[in-house]
């Protein structure tokens, strides 16, 4: 659930804390590494009792303008009346956080407000109505999405390496004190080692230490990325003996 700022009153309750995590869009279309990691405390404008305090990750942009264009909702007269999460709904605008689906069940509540065939449905929460598809919509989705799980179970054919996949995965997750989970990667027993590379990578490093050397910028930054890489323990110096 993408929200801006209307939708409630946030609160830093920790300062900026350092954090390098890969985020990718759907299909891997972009990507890019937050900025850091903060905590806060979210509250409702419509519901005082809400309180959340959530760990954000820290992006230069989450997504673009939307909506696209300006929407006209003059006509909906049955959401009309309604108190909104987001009172600029149909104005193009930047979101400001972007929620997950374990906030998004601790904030949606019973209730639905429903027009015409081709108009919104509303969504009510604890931030307040949030617009969503039309019932139409919704209500096929209910009927396809159950369909297309059962066709996908009846036409699935496992293989060795998916049930060697899933027994590892059952077998080394665990939960660490940040409420993060923890899995082992599912290496192949037969993957063949990585070997005697250094003949191969040498070149290419003196290649990129001759661009760093020719631009100051780039190198500060690609410096100040690779300690920040070290510092977070995905990756650490080897000496001689051990390439």
């Amino acid at each position: 659930m993408g929200i801006n700022i209307t939708a409630g009153r946030c609160g830093i309750w920790d300062l900026r804390r350092r954090c390098a995590v890969l985020v990718e869009s759907m299909g891997r279309a972009s990507s890019a590494y937050t900025k850091g990691i903060a905590t806060i405390r979210l509250h409702s404008r419509v519901n005082e009792g809400l309180e959340i305090n959530l760990d954000l990750y820290i992006l230069r942009t989450i997504m673009s303008t939307t909506p696209v264009t300006s929407i006209g909702t003059s006509s909906w007269n049955h959401i009309n009346w309604l108190r909104l999460a987001d009172l600029t709904f149909g104005t193009p605008g930047h979101i400001d956080l972007l929620l997950g689906a374990d906030t998004w069940s601790a904030i949606i509540q019973d209730g639905e407000v429903a027009g015409n065939v081709n108009q919104p449905c509303a969504l009510q929460t604890r931030l307040g109505h949030a617009y969503t598809a039309n019932k139409c919509d919704v209500q096929r989705l209910d009927v396809l999405l159950p369909q297309f799980s059962e066709e996908e179970a009846s036409s699935e054919i496992r293989n060795p390496e998916e049930d060697e996949c899933e027994c590892i995965f059952m077998n080394t997750v665990t939960r660490r004190p940040d409420g993060r989970y923890s899995v082992q990667i599912p290496f192949r027993r037969d993957a063949l080692g990585l070997g005697y590379s250094r003949r191969a990578v040498l070149p290419q490093f003196l290649q990129l230490e001759r661009k760093l050397a020719s631009n100051q910028k780039l190198r500060e930054k690609y410096v100040e990325f690779m300690r920040e890489y070290e510092a977070l323990g995905h990756m650490k110096v080897v000496g001689d003996s051990d390439m």
